[in-house]
């Protein structure tokens, strides 16, 4: 099966807009061929990790067991899911017999990034298997940040966008939560409208690869549409949310 990108709610959300439940078990539907084939490519993708000198542990990760939109906003419901699974169906995603219920639905915290000159920021996102350009983010873990509150997701992408940028979380501003996109290989995006005090040159002449980012792309916000919707993976969804606004 072949998953496409698609929006699963949009709209503009704030942390008392949210509520966020942690369920015991992710709901993910254990298919005993699938596994068995998550345990081959996990094996397979810690030898290629080793080659390249690249860290590659099994950590829990934030399953979104589910997203439900109401009169008050949302209800998160997340659950622990291991990153194996995670990593592994970004490659086993196109096999026939993988449904919707079997992929992984991690939680990634993505920032639409606009700079104080009107330009909008785009990593080179360097993965274990290719580089692509998307939305500046990470994967939503306990390690690195907690996710009891809703709250805790905008921490966790003011964090995140500091890393990358290095312009201190003063010149950073995190705005809505403009809603979620399932992607190709079922990932779940966050995706946050996300603004810094600082043009993009200032940005680029600080710059330092790193943290999964290899390079930064910028683009005026007259193309950002036009860029979203010829992107690759999920960012073309992400021009669908923008376009509803």
């Amino acid at each position: 099966m072949s998953i496409l990108s698609h929006v699963l709610c949009s709209g503009m959300f704030f942390p008392n807009h949210i509520v966020v439940t942690h369920d015991a078990k992710s709901e993910r539907v254990i298919l005993p061929d699938l596994d068995a084939l998550i345990d081959q490519e996990w094996a397979r993708q810690q030898e290629l990790a080793r080659e390249r000198g690249l860290p590659l542990y099994d950590a829990n990760v934030y399953r979104l067991n589910d997203v439900t939109a109401g009169d008050d906003g949302l209800a998160l419901h997340l659950a622990p899911e291991p990153y194996r699974a995670h990593a592994t169906m970004k490659t086993l995603h196109v096999m026939p017999m993988i449904q919707d219920e079997h992929v992984d639905r991690v939680l990634v915290a993505d920032a639409l990034i606009r700079t104080r000159d009107n330009m909008f920021l785009f990593g080179h996102i360097q993965k274990l298997i290719e580089t692509r350009t998307y939305l500046i983010g990470s994967t939503c873990t306990p390690e690195r940040q907690v996710i009891a509150t809703a709250s805790d997701l905008w921490k966790y992408i003011l964090q995140r966008v500091d890393l990358v940028l290095g312009i201190g979380q003063k010149r950073i501003w995190v705005g809505p939560l403009l809603g979620f996109v399932q992607d190709e290989v079922g990932c779940v995006h966050a995706i946050f409208d996300t603004e810094v005090d600082a043009t993009h040159e200032e940005i680029l002449e600080r710059f330092q690869p790193g943290n999964g980012v290899g390079g930064l792309e910028c683009v005026p916000a007259d193309q950002l549409l036009p860029f979203l919707e010829a992107g690759e993976g999920y960012v073309p969804a992400v021009a669908a949310i923008l376009a509803g606004r």
